[in-house]
């Protein structure tokens, strides 16, 4: 299990895998494999991973085998992992990856075993921020959603960002008439600002 990122390893990077991806999906495979890298932060045995219900190794048994297989290269390496002993140690921790450009810290606790599913156990920790947009339109929803509400188009003219939030909307939120929010003001939280090859910025997460 792992993740592709680039070199530069900072949170924008995501945006721009995920177009890397898509171009190669679309047929597209020029893309620059040397910036690009696969970070390992574990491992499952083959009959973990057909069973995908039941895990049989702890996660510090899990590391130390994926430690033991894997030669690291410019393209393949193993995520760092740092071990903390208190809410405080996270906190440094966490700082100094926001403050190096990072998106954040996954938690895990050493003695469990694999889930396919969200648990306590392994979390995710990411800087969160708001600011308030401007309703200007609606975006009309598709399958479920349909003839309601899919997204908000919002905007913030400081910021100089235009973006759409479907995220927090409720069903009976999403079958009010746009003029119920036509024109308000909403706080958005996000992850972070990105901007794209056009200099265009827009909200992640």
């Amino acid at each position: 299990d792992g993740e592709i990122v680039l070199d530069t390893n900072v949170q924008e990077d995501r945006q721009i895998v995920s177009g890397y991806i898509t171009k190669l999906l679309s047929g597209n495979v020029i893309v620059p494999y040397d910036k690009m890298v696969y970070q390992a932060f574990d491992l499952l045995d083959e009959k973990d991973f057909k069973n995908a219900t039941v895990a049989t190794a702890w996660y510090t048994d899990r590391l130390n085998k994926l430690s033991s297989m894997l030669s690291p290269s410019t393209n393949v390496q193993i995520a760092k992992t740092v071990g903390v002993n208190s809410d405080a140690e996270v906190d440094t921790l966490f700082a100094q990856i926001i403050d190096s450009g990072g998106e954040g810290l996954i938690l895990k606790t050493p003695d469990h075993k694999y889930s396919y599913k969200r648990t306590e156990e392994w979390e995710k920790l990411k800087a969160t921020y708001s600011e308030t947009f401007l309703v200007t339109g609606v975006e009309e929803g598709k399958g479920k959603y349909e003839g309601c509400i899919g997204a908000l188009i919002c905007e913030n003219k400081t910021l100089n960002i235009k973006t759409k939030v479907g995220s927090g909307l409720t069903d009976y939120l999403r079958s009010l008439p746009d003029s119920h929010f036509r024109g308000k003001h909403i706080e958005v939280l996000f992850n972070t600002i990105t901007t794209n090859e056009k200099g265009e910025k827009s909200l992640f997460l």
